[in-house]
Formats: structure tokens, C-alpha cells, sequence
């Protein structure tokens, strides 16, 4: 089974964030990119939002790439409407350990 373990909560966000080491890394390739990208760590935020979107949505939880201590490409990896880490995390294919 593929982990995720909590190692530190990150500086500089609102709502619930923290930095996950993946185990194995998540392979990942964007819009944007032809090569695929390997990533050892997440940052995961859940945030209540300010607005409902399309009056459904009053949350969110995004998964971004980082390198353990910070984002280092703000294209999510994976976004759930509700506030979880762990739920976040399961649809990248992770259980948090």
C-alpha cells in the first residue's frame, strides 16, 4: 500500500496544510509538460471558502507538488470539494500512515 506520512506543516497558509512524504513518489505529468515528474512530497491545504461556487462548494482540499518544505508548482495534483487530507491523499492513491 502507498503512504503518506505527515512531516510538517508548511508556513504561509490559511485554513489546514501540511507537508506529506510519499512512499512511493507520485508520478505525475500536467498539461503542460511531456515528461512525467516524480515527487517525494506533497503540501495538502483544505480551506473553507470564502464563497459558495456554483452554491455547492463551500470547501476544498488541493494537493500540490513540493520539496518538503513548500509548493514548488501550483498546478494541484488533485482537488476534492470538501475539507480532508485524507480523502485528498486516497484519491492520489495514498493512505496516511
Amino acid at each position: 500500500m502507498a503512504t503518506a506520512v505527515k512531516v510538517k506543516t508548511p508556513d504561509g497558509f490559511n485554513g489546514d496544510a501540511a507537508v506529506y512524504k510519499l512512499d512511493p513518489p507520485v508520478k505525475h505529468k500536467d498539461y503542460f509538460d511531456e515528461v512525467e515528474q516524480e515527487y517525494s512530497y506533497v503540501v495538502v491545504s483544505a480551506v473553507d471558502m470564502p464563497i459558495s461556487i456554483a452554491d455547492y462548494r463551500t470547501a476544498e482540499t488541493m494537493i500540490f507538488p513540493s520539496d518538503g518544505n513548500g509548493v514548488i508548482d501550483w498546478g494541484e495534483l488533485v482537488m476534492v470539494p470538501y475539507k480532508s487530507h485524507a480523502d485528498a491523499l486516497t484519491v492520489l492513491g495514498y493512505e496516511v500512515a
